[in-house]
């Protein structure tokens, strides 16, 4: 998976520098999101 999201990474930053950052501050947030409520739960 962190191939892939690389290789997306580097086609979608070539292509919308702006996307790429928003996406990437998005995914960050969810995953910390999703790491804190389970780490919670457990």
């Amino acid at each position: 998976m962190t191939t892939t999201s690389t290789k997306k990474a580097e086609v979608i930053l070539g292509s919308d520098n702006y996307f790429h950052w928003e996406f990437a501050v998005r995914m960050t947030l969810a995953r910390k999101g999703r790491l804190e409520d389970g780490d919670q739960e457990e």
